[in-house]
C-alpha cells in the first residue's frame, strides 16, 4: 500500500476530462481514490468509474478524488465499494471547489471512529447541485458522521440534489446530509436512517444561523 494511491498520485493546475475508468481494486496507506488521490487547482470533467472490487484507504478515499483543493467535478459518476478512513465519499473525501452532476451507485463505508462519510463527499466545503446518491453509507464506530450524500457539510450551498441511499451511523445520520452549516434547497431524500443518536430523514443536526432547508422533504 502507498500513501497516495490513485491513477495519478496528485495534480495541480490540470483538466482531466472524458475518461472511462474500470478498476478491480486499490489499496492505499493514506489519501485513495480511483483518478487522482490528492487533486489541486484542478477541473475533472465527464469522468466515469466502476469498480469491481474496491478502493480503501486510511485517510480521505473518494470513488474519483480522495482530496481535493480548488478543484471543480462536472457530469462523473462513480459505481462501486469505496472503503476509508477520516473523511470518505462515494465521489470525494474531502473538497473546496464545486461538484455539480455527479451521481454514485455503490457502498461507502468507514470504521474509524468520527469519520465524515458520505455518498458524495465525506466533508464538504464546496457548493454542491444536481447530485445523486444510492446504495449504502455506513460507519458504525463511536462519533460517526454519516449521509446520504454528505458527511458534513461547511457553510456551502446544496442544491436539487438527492439520495435513495440507506444511511447507517453511531453519531449523526442524515438521509441528504449528517452535519450541515450551510444552506440546502430543492432537495429530497428516500433512504432508511439508522442511529444511536441524531438521525433525521434529510439532515442528521442543523449547526447554526446559516444551516437552512427549503423546498426539501424526506420519503
Amino acid at each position: 500500500a502507498v500513501e497516495q494511491a490513485a491513477l495519478f498520485a496528485a495534480c495541480s493546475d490540470m483538466t482531466i476530462k472524458n475518461l472511462n475508468l474500470n478498476v478491480k481494486k486499490i489499496n492505499g496507506s493514506g489519501i485513495t481514490a480511483t483518478l487522482v488521490a490528492k487533486a489541486i487547482d484542478t477541473n475533472i470533467e465527464n469522468c466515469h468509474v466502476i469498480i469491481t472490487g474496491n478502493v480503501k484507504g486510511t485517510a480521505e478515499v473518494g470513488g474519483l478524488v480522495g482530496s481535493a483543493l480548488n478543484t471543480n467535478i462536472a457530469n462523473c459518476s462513480v459505481q462501486g465499494i469505496v472503503q476509508g478512513g477520516t473523511k470518505v465519499g462515494g465521489a470525494v473525501g474531502a473538497i473546496t471547489g464545486s461538484i455539480t452532476k455527479v451521481s454514485v451507485d455503490g457502498t461507502v463505508m468507514s470504521t474509524t471512529s468520527n469519520a465524515k462519510v458520505g455518498g458524495i463527499v465525506g466533508y464538504n466545503e464546496a457548493p454542491i447541485s444536481e447530485c445523486m446518491s444510492s446504495g449504502k453509507v455506513a460507519c458504525t464506530a463511536s462519533g460517526s458522521y454519516v449521509g446520504g450524500l454528505i458527511g458534513e457539510n461547511t457553510n456551502v450551498a446544496v442544491s436539487d440534489c438527492y439520495s435513495t441511499a440507506a444511511v447507517t451511523a453511531n453519531q449523526y445520520a442524515g438521509g441528504l446530509i449528517a452535519y450541515n452549516y450551510g444552506a440546502v434547497t430543492n432537495c429530497y431524500a428516500c433512504g432508511n436512517i439508522t442511529s444511536t443518536n441524531n438521525a433525521g430523514g434529510v439532515i442528521g443536526y442543523n449547526d447554526g444561523t446559516n444551516a437552512t432547508l427549503a423546498y426539501c422533504c424526506a420519503m
